[in-house]
């Protein structure tokens, strides 16, 4: 008995073990081709995967690929990049990034902050795993492939993915869940994948090794324009009853910079309060739209410098309740100085001038930061905690000016993002 106890007992230490592990040369060159398909590009000279790359499917999601990536770069990233390094003094900094309610977004990530160190996501959409490749019907591929393109859709037209969609998009499946596109958009910025292992975040903010499917996250390293560099990304609920973890990981890497963006105005109302002070408390700069955290909350304190860019008029009618009369005064009065432009379309309001961003910078000599909880303007009437604005049938309409376009040229363009009969607002909501 004793014997077959100890013999368990040391398989069972074997299997943690493995998890822990840094991935074989030959597992990392198929992660890193594996990458590289998803991303419509070749994969490397003599890689086990170029029957992959031979086949019909591969050719049709490579061409689409190509084309769709090609207007986002002139679009979008190429006049993101040059605004970032002109207006965000830590751009080239190591410092961590964290970006809560992000979904798989690391494209636009990247594209602000390519030097960090680290890189700390979090949604609701499931971790996922790196498809297998080799061996699949084509048929299979070839709808795997298309399954990843839909995915990207509302990424490439309006910056942000939608929850409805994500919800299908991201399913279980050999292609489902966010870590088929983190490989992909990390292959499309020119990275290269050196260790992939699925993790567990503690409740003490310590980021342990589990085996694929039983963690709750998912680490990547990779070498980039940072040198080397760290991707994290974790399925888990930022609300008031589980922000904990995330919060105390913050603590423990250090004041970083954090990115926020339609991010559903959660942190304007009652539930997302301690991610919303954690955030506050935790970073050294915070770039945001006006979907994040409220501009009184920083106001409250003498502790930020802030600057203004694009425009600001109002949400959009599924958010109506959230207009802040003191962030329009800003834009209007100019009382914090000019307001600089914005030279891309980003977040709800993704088309045209009618974006807006605010970078908040901590003072060199701001005392520790304690959470301020002002009470909101009078003309502010917030919905109740987690509860939706009332719906309204309304729709912004498309602008000229922003490029639109799709992966696959005979789907039909939708509408901007539209409101919803009343529905409860969840985390990563319209993220």
């Amino acid at each position: 008995m004793a014997l077959r106890f100890a013999a368990v007992t040391m398989a069972l230490v074997l299997a943690l073990t493995a998890a822990a592990l840094p991935l074989h040369a030959q597992d990392i060159a198929t992660v890193n081709d594996t990458a590289r398909i998803l991303g419509g590009m070749q994969p490397t000279q003599g890689s086990a995967a170029a029957s992959v790359a031979s086949s019909p499917g591969f050719a049709a999601h490579a061409r689409d690929m190509e084309s769709a990536w090609a207007k986002l770069e002139s679009g979008r990233l190429a006049p993101m990049r040059a605004w970032s390094s002109a207006n965000l003094p830590g751009r080239g900094s190591s410092r961590p990034i964290y970006y809560p309610f992000s979904g798989a977004d690391f494209l636009h990530l990247y594209t602000y902050y390519p030097s960090s160190s680290t890189y700390v996501m979090c949604g609701l959409e499931p971790v996922g795993s790196v498809p297998a490749l080799a061996g699949l019907p084509a048929d299979q591929l070839a709808g795997g492939l298309a399954q990843v393109r839909g995915s990207l859709n509302s990424l490439l037209r309006y910056s942000y993915f939608m929850t409805k969609e994500m919800r299908s998009d991201f399913g279980g499946n050999r292609f489902g869940g966010v870590t088929p596109v983190l490989l992909l958009m990390l292959a499309r910025n020119g990275c290269t994948i050196t260790d992939l292992s699925y993790v567990y975040l503690g409740a003490n903010g310590a980021v342990g090794p589990s085996a694929r499917g039983k963690g709750n996250g998912v680490r990547i390293v990779f070498r980039g324009r940072g040198g080397t560099q760290e991707l994290l990304y974790f399925s888990y609920n930022l609300s008031d009853g589980g922000a904990t973890s995330y919060i105390n990981l913050m603590r423990a890497r250090g004041q970083g910079q954090t990115y926020l963006k339609a991010a559903s105005y959660l942190m304007h109302g009652g539930g997302f309060t301690r991610i919303r002070d954690g955030i506050l408390a935790n970073s050294y700069t915070i770039l945001q739209d006006d979907s994040g955290i409220p501009l009184r909350y920083f106001t409250a304190k003498p502790v930020w410098k802030l600057q203004f860019f694009g425009n600001y008029t109002k949400p959009i009618p599924l958010f109506a309740n959230y207009y802040q009369d003191d962030l329009r005064s800003v834009y209007t009065s100019g009382t914090a100085g000019p307001i600089r432009e914005l030279t891309f379309g980003i977040g709800y309001f993704f088309w045209g001038n009618q974006s807006n961003l605010m970078l908040a910078t901590k003072t060199g000599n701001a005392p520790s930061y304690v959470p301020a909880s002002p009470a909101a303007p009078a003309s502010q009437k917030p919905a109740k905690p987690g509860q939706a604005p009332a719906a309204t049938t309304q729709q912004p309409p498309a602008k000229p000016g922003f490029q639109l376009f799709r992966l696959q040229p005979d789907e039909p363009e939708p509408a901007p993002p539209t409101a919803k009969p009343k529905r409860r607002v969840r985390d990563m909501d319209l993220e």
